[in-house]
C-alpha cells in the first residue's frame, strides 16, 4: 500500500471491533484507511471520495460485498457499476479466513451463520483478472485450508507462508466442571475468599457461549469481592447486546495496562484477532463447539512474548464421558472433517452435545500432551509444533484418529466413612504448605484451596 499509492487494497474483516483496531494500526503508518460496514454513513461526498481512491485501504465486512437482506449495499453497487473504481482494487486480504468454513457454509445440517463468507468467490469474479487474494488465519488445519482454497478459487501455483502457532509461553490444561455450567462456584478460584489490596488478580478472559451466562457469572464473581470494591468494574461482561458505548469503554478498560477491569466474561466476539496486552489467563467455560474456535480463544492468552500464561478448558461431565465410536454417529455426511458434530448431522433443536465436534471432544478426553494434540490437528510440522512436549509419546496420531476409544467411566465417590480422614489430611497439608510459603503474609492459606472447594 505504501509502495503503490494510486491503488486500493481491500481487507475483509469479520468484526467491527477488529475493524476499528485495524484502522488505527494502519493510520500509524499514514495509510488512509476507512472501515465499511452497516454503520458507514450513506453520505454522497464520502462515497464519492471512496470511489475516487482517496482511501488506500478499505476494511470491510463481507456482507458489504454482495446481496444482503434483499438489497445490494453501497460498496457492492460501486464494485458492480463503477468499473473505474473496480480497476483501482489491486489486492484483497481475507482476514480470519477460517470463517469461510466455520461461518460461511452450511455443514452437517447446520445453516451458515454468515453466508457472505461463503460467497467471496463471487466477489472475486467481479475484479480484474489476476487480482491477488491473500487468506490469513492462525486456524487453517488441512480440512479448513482445502475449503478456503476451493471457495476463493485459489490457483495451484499459490504461495503458502506458514508460521507455527505453537507458543511455548502458553500452558494448555483441561479440568472437569462440577455440576452444570450454571454452577458458577466452579470459578471461585478466580477470586480468593480473603482478598484485599495489594493482592493482584491476573488479567483473565473467560469465554462463555451464552450471553446471559457472561452477565450472571460476572455478577457472581463481583459479589465475591470485598464489599468496598464491588461494582468497581473489576469484573465485567462483554457481548453484542450491550451498547456500542459500553463495549468501547469496557474494551479500552480491559486492554489498558492501567485499567480497572481484571476479569472479563465474554462471548465469541472477543476471540477473533484482538490483541489485548497482559492477558495471563484464558478460560473456556464449557467445551467449545469446534476446535477452530477453541484455538482462536486460546490465542488471546499472553500476546506478549515475555510473559507466560494459561489456557484452561473447563469441560462439562458429559463431554468427558461421550463415546467417540463411529457406531454412535449418523455418517451420511462427509467423514473427513475432524470437526464434524458428535451426532453426525444436527437439527434445529439438537443439543450442545450433538453439535459439539469430534476433535473438541477428543481434545477434552485426550490423555496425551495437549500441545501435541493441537500440533496434529493444525498439521503444524514446525520444530515444536507437533512435538513440543516432554513425554515422548508417539501414539497421538492413533489417539486422534481412533474410531472406537473406550468410553470413560463416571467418577466414583468415596464412601462417607473415608471422607473425613481425607479432609483432615488435606487441611494438614494446606497448613504445612502455607507455613512454608515465603509470601504467606499476603497469600492466605485459602488461596491454595478454600473450604468450599474442599467441600466439593
Amino acid at each position: 500500500m505504501l509502495l503503490r499509492p494510486g491503488s486500493i487494497s481491500i481487507t475483509i474483516s469479520p468484526l467491527k471491533r477488529l475493524q476499528t483496531s485495524q484502522v488505527l494500526e494502519c493510520q500509524k503508518y499514514a495509510i488512509s484507511t476507512i472501515a465499511i460496514n452497516e454503520d458507514t454513513p450513506d453520505d454522497p461526498k464520502l462515497w464519492e471520495s471512496i470511489r475516487a481512491g482517496h482511501y488506500q485501504h478499505l476494511i470491510v465486512s463481507p456482507e458489504q460485498l454482495g446481496m444482503c437482506n434483499g438489497h445490494l449495499p453501497r460498496l457492492a453497487r460501486s464494485i458492480r457499476q463503477d468499473r473505474s473504481f473496480t480497476r483501482k482494487i489491486h489486492r484483497v486480504h481475507v482476514d480470519e479466513a477460517h470463517n469461510i468454513y466455520t461461518a460461511g457454509l452450511a455443514r452437517h445440517g447446520e445453516e451458515a451463520f454468515r453466508p457472505a463468507y461463503g460467497k467471496l468467490g463471487q466477489f472475486r469474479i467481479l475484479l480484474p483478472k489476476g487480482t491477488p487474494f491473500q487468506a490469513l488465519s492462525a486456524t487453517l488445519p488441512p480440512h479448513i485450508l482445502a475449503v478456503v482454497k476451493k471457495e476463493l478459487m485459489v490457483t495451484p501455483s499459490y504461495l503458502e507462508l506458514r508460521l507455527s502457532t505453537n507458543r511455548p509461553n502458553i500452558t494448555y490444561a483441561t479440568t472437569p466442571l462440577v455440576g452444570s455450567l450454571r454452577n458458577f462456584r466452579n470459578l471461585d478460584f478466580l477470586i480468593p475468599p480473603i482478598f484485599h489490596p495489594p493482592m493482584a488478580i491476573p488479567k483473565t478472559l473467560v469465554f462463555h457461549d451464552c450471553k446471559q451466562d457472561t452477565a450472571d457469572a460476572a455478577t457472581y464473581l463481583d459479589e465475591r469481592l470485598p464489599q468496598n470494591i464491588r461494582n468497581h468494574s473489576i469484573v465485567k461482561h462483554y457481548h453484542s447486546d450491550m451498547s456500542a458505548e459500553y463495549l468501547q469503554k469496557t474494551f479500552e478498560d480491559f486492554s489498558s495496562d492501567d485499567g480497572r477491569c481484571r476479569i472479563l466474561h465474554a462471548t465469541a466476539g472477543a476471540s477473533t484477532g484482538l490483541d489485548i496486552r497482559g492477558v495471563l489467563v484464558v478460560i473456556q467455560y464449557g467445551i467449545c463447539k469446534n476446535m477452530a474456535e477453541m484455538v482462536q480463544r486460546a490465542g488471546r492468552a499472553v500476546r506478549d512474548p515475555g510473559l507466560n500464561g494459561l489456557y484452561l478448558a473447563m469441560i462439562e461431565p458429559w463431554a468427558l464421558e461421550s463415546s467417540l465410536g463411529e457406531d454412535d454417529q449418523d455418517t451420511d455426511g462427509p467423514t473427513d472433517d475432524p470437526d464434524r458434530p458428535w451426532a453426525g448431522t444436527v437439527k434445529k433443536n439438537s443439543s450442545k452435545q450433538d453439535r459439539t465436534g469430534l476433535a473438541a471432544l477428543r481434545f477434552a478426553q485426550s490423555e496425551v500432551c495437549l500441545r501435541q494434540f493441537l500440533g496434529e490437528y493444525l498439521d503444524d510440522q514446525s520444530p515444536g509444533g507437533d512435538s513440543g512436549h516432554s513425554d515422548g509419546n508417539s501414539d497421538v496420531e492413533d489417539e486422534v484418529a481412533s474410531t472406537n476409544p473406550a468410553k470413560r467411566k463416571r467418577n466414583q465417590l468415596r464412601a462417607m466413612v473415608e471422607r473425613q480422614p481425607l479432609l483432615d489430611k488435606l487441611l494438614a497439608w494446606r497448613k504445612r504448605a502455607h507455613a512454608e510459603d515465603p509470601h504467606k503474609s499476603v497469600r492466605p492459606a485459602q488461596w491454595l484451596i478454600d473450604d468450599d472447594g474442599l467441600a466439593l
